[in-house]
């Protein structure tokens, strides 16, 4: 018996190649309430401390980066349902402004790419403001948690908060590493008040020596995107997830094969994803 702990990113009505439509989030939260226990996300923690006793194929739910939609169309369908979600936060596109009921199409249907871009540029309105995710963090449905400032690829498609780039040394990354994470938390938690032990590295990217400062930053519970269940008590230092995906016949293969460790390890031999970029770090040394 293990925890799947499912990826998503953005909620939005018709379709969006980036995105699940409203209408299919709801089909997979019917899947998902019939086939597991679905935890709150209050309950991640314990599950994977070994503190809770819960029991039998158990689902939570996180969203990364903190997009728009997932206050105007997500919170909505869990509220209804009484599901809440981890919500990993990119802090470096926190803003201030109103809590919005609704944004314009153009910024709502943003590629991911083209909002990354924009938000670089000054305009974050694709993401969540402050006053949003203290909204959100009150009506129960989610709980904030860290993703880091920089979300940008760096050389060779690596995340610049998974290994040096660009002919930086190893003390130098490290430094600017730890600032990173600590000035994420540090937004994270004027929001929560909480000290934040979850760190959710963009894209998933990490490497080992990444993965040891991140510890002794305080963060004990990190994740990548690799895809695999979670044990009762898992002492992994990076705990993987399952991308949700819109097609139906995908999402349920995912659902089924990673409640199964036969199938998940067979699952292993055969798809890999490029997530750990420990060789970057030769030239750094």
């Amino acid at each position: 018996m293990s925890l799947t702990l499912f990826m998503y990113h953005r909620i939005l009505p018709g379709t969006h190649p980036e995105s699940i439509p409203v209408s299919t989030f709801r089909r997979q939260l019917d899947y998902l309430e019939k086939h597991y226990r679905i935890l709150r996300a209050e309950e991640v923690e314990g599950y994977i401390a070994g503190t809770s006793d819960v029991r039998g194929d158990c689902a939570a739910l996180s969203f990364d980066d903190a997009w728009v939609d997932n206050l105007l169309f997500a919170t909505a369908v869990l509220r209804e349902r009484g599901l809440s979600a981890l919500l990993a936060v990119s802090a470096g596109c926190l803003h201030d402004g109103p809590v919005r009921k609704s944004v314009d199409e153009a910024v709502l249907f943003r590629s991911m790419s083209r909002a990354q871009e924009a938000a670089r540029s000054g305009d974050a309105s694709s993401y969540l403001n402050r006053a949003e995710l203290a909204a959100m963090q009150e009506s129960g449905c989610w709980r904030l948690e860290v993703h880091g400032c920089r979300h940008e690829l760096g050389s060779g498609g690596a995340s610049v908060l998974a290994c040096p780039q660009n002919g930086m040394d190893g003390h130098a990354f490290m430094e600017f590493l730890a600032a990173d994470l600590r000035q994420a938390r540090e937004a994270v938690s004027a929001l929560t008040g909480r000290k934040h032990r979850m760190l959710f590295w963009p894209w998933g990217h990490y490497s080992r020596p990444a993965v040891d400062m991140a510890r002794r930053c305080g963060f004990d519970l990190q994740f990548t995107v690799e895809k695999g269940a979670i044990r009762r008590g898992d002492s992994r230092p990076v705990l993987p997830r399952v991308g949700v995906s819109p097609r139906w016949s995908k999402f349920v293969r995912n659902c089924i094969v990673f409640r199964h460790p036969l199938l998940a390890a067979a699952h292993d031999c055969f798809h890999r994803v490029r997530v750990r970029f420990d060789d970057r770090w030769e030239a750094a040394e």
